[in-house]
């Protein structure tokens, strides 16, 4: 009798053990759920379509994606796992530069709260951010990191050495003259042509041509009613940018004036 007890006993024992390792199991399926779920809920929308955020790492939502079922090729053995990273880093070095890697785009970037619209003229986007977090005052912190980003967006886009053809070529493609041949034709095309700086950084985003006036007082009323002004003597210039000012001259090119006369100071 006391065998038939034992025997009781033992089988219950085991039937109270597996009920405990499958509550455990069900409790950690569980747990691996809803931690995928949350994965999932703060995942950043737009580095889950695409891969890429504009706001790097100072986007409030994260950058890593939610664990995926593995595919088919997951087992499959590399042949020739060096050749592999070889081509992808000749792949990534040939590839233009991403859009975040853009000196404007990292400034606004740093404001994740402010709706930034990038097919918008830069300085308004800046005054509407202004508005956005009630900066008030001409010398503001953001102010200078703005004029920063905008010499900074220059050289990203024309290069820094001004001994380069190519660079030269960049900028009168861009105001839609003809490509020079040597430098010397290079500068006296630039020279004779009024154009606003911020508008030819820009134009490429806005889509909006860039504008060749036809005399320096044109170009100077233009300046006067956007507003649209182009830092000078700015430590952060290149070379092709500081000639191209020299060879410009004046604030009617998109530059602040000097003196006592700001009537189109920013």
């Amino acid at each position: 009798m006391d065998r038939a007890v034992d025997a009781r006993s033992n089988a219950a024992g085991v039937r109270n053990g597996d009920a405990s390792k499958n509550k455990k199991k069900s409790q950690k399926k569980k747990l691996e759920k809803n931690k995928k779920q949350n994965q999932e809920e703060k995942v950043c929308p737009l580095f889950q379509e695409s891969g890429k955020c504009r706001y790097g790492d100072n986007c409030k939502f994260s950058h890593i994606l939610p664990d995926t079922l593995p595919s088919p090729d997951d087992d499959k053995v590399d042949p020739d796992p060096l050749k592999k990273e070889q081509d992808s880093f000749e792949k990534e070095k040939d590839s233009p530069k991403k859009e975040e890697d853009s000196p404007i785009d990292l400034f606004f970037g740093k404001h994740p709260e402010f709706d930034y619209m990038r097919d918008k003229p830069l300085w308004d986007e800046f005054d509407r951010m202004n508005q956005h977090f009630q900066l008030k005052g001409a010398k503001n912190q953001s102010r200078v990191e703005f004029h920063i980003a905008l010499v900074k967006e220059f050289n990203h886009m024309f290069g820094v050495d001004e001994g380069s053809l190519e660079s030269w070529g960049k900028l009168c493609a861009a105001m839609g003259l003809s490509t020079p041949t040597t430098l010397e034709e290079a500068h006296k095309m630039v020279r004779d042509a009024y154009v606003n700086l911020v508008v030819l950084v820009q134009s490429s985003r806005t889509g909006e041509p860039v504008k060749v006036f036809k005399s320096a007082e044109d170009l100077k009323e233009f300046t006067a009613e956007t507003k649209w002004i182009f830092p000078q003597r700015h430590a952060q210039a290149g070379g092709l940018l500081k000639m191209l000012l020299r060879k410009m001259g004046g604030p009617s090119h998109g530059r602040r004036p000097q003196g006592k006369k700001k009537a189109v100071a920013k």
